[in-house]
């Protein structure tokens, strides 16, 4: 069982054979009917035998797929001969074209058909043949041009993960330097600690051995005030003592300078 899609191109009327591996259309080079429309997703529908029908299938496009103003989804929907394939919406259609099926012409009889007529035939089917390795290659382009890309990406991937790698071994010998300082810090401010306690006990045994002196200090500063007192008492009685004793004298020696002028009239006389 063969059929065709009949549509219109560039104002003449075209014809798409369909075989029994399918068709794909869509905008992408390894479809079997390329359209060159942005609108038209890169794989739009396919078209298949299932079950021995003629089905159509919607591959998930942007503007869908519609038969006879119906939406077709994802899953395969029944052609039948004469139905209206359309992609895009009714008001801006993008691709029309009516499925028509055909039968292969019989034979009259199981006689060795013409030469011409065999090699029509075989002509025929070597175009299906170069139109199937045609799209074969192509799909095998494709395929090699995604293949060349995830290499690609793989080995930017690789040396990224390479980059990734040297980083974080940077980073954890760096993570161990860290831990090693933070050991010898904690080390050092454990001997920082420990000094310092002992300088703060060493500062409050000195401080109380300089209250204890101060102490002393006041005590004998006392002692030397009260004994500063008392050697002014009696310094002040001593000066009194010389001043009586000066007057005594200078009383004697008045007597002893009355009695020399007494001595001294009393020989003259």
């Amino acid at each position: 069982m063969s059929a065709r899609l009949i549509f219109q191109r560039d104002g003449r009327e075209q014809q798409q054979e369909l075989s029994s591996v399918g068709l794909t259309i869509g905008r992408g080079q390894a479809c079997d009917l390329q359209l060159d429309d942005d609108r038209i997703s890169t794989q739009h529908c396919r078209i298949s035998i299932l079950g021995g029908e003629w089905t159509v299938q919607d591959l998930r496009s942007a503007n869908r797929t519609f038969v006879n103003e119906e939406l077709v989804l994802e899953r395969p929907r029944r052609l039948a001969d004469g139905e209206t394939l359309r992609l895009g919406c009714a008001d801006a259609p993008l691709f029309v074209a009516r499925f028509t099926i055909h039968d292969q012409p019989t034979r009259s009889s199981p006689s060795t058909p013409p030469a011409s007529s065999r090699h029509a035939e075989l002509e025929a089917a070597l175009q299906e043949r170069d139109a199937e390795l045609a799209r074969v290659r192509a799909l095998c382009k494709q395929l090699q041009v995604r293949l060349d890309e995830c290499e690609a990406r793989a080995a930017l991937d690789a040396a990224h993960g390479s980059t990734l790698m040297r980083e974080q071994e940077v980073l954890q010998a760096e993570l161990i330097e860290l831990r090693a300082s933070s050991a010898n810090s904690r080390e050092e401010l454990s001997s920082a600690q420990s000094a310092c306690r002992e300088l703060e006990k060493k500062l409050i045994e000195e401080r109380q051995q300089a209250q204890n002196s101060f102490n002393e200090a006041e005590r004998a500063r006392v002692r030397n005030e009260h004994e500063l007192r008392r050697a002014r008492s009696e310094l002040a009685v001593a000066t009194q003592a010389l001043a009586v004793a000066t007057a005594n004298v200078e009383a004697l020696n008045c007597a002893h300078d009355d009695l020399l002028t007494r001595l001294t009239v009393h020989e003259v006389t």
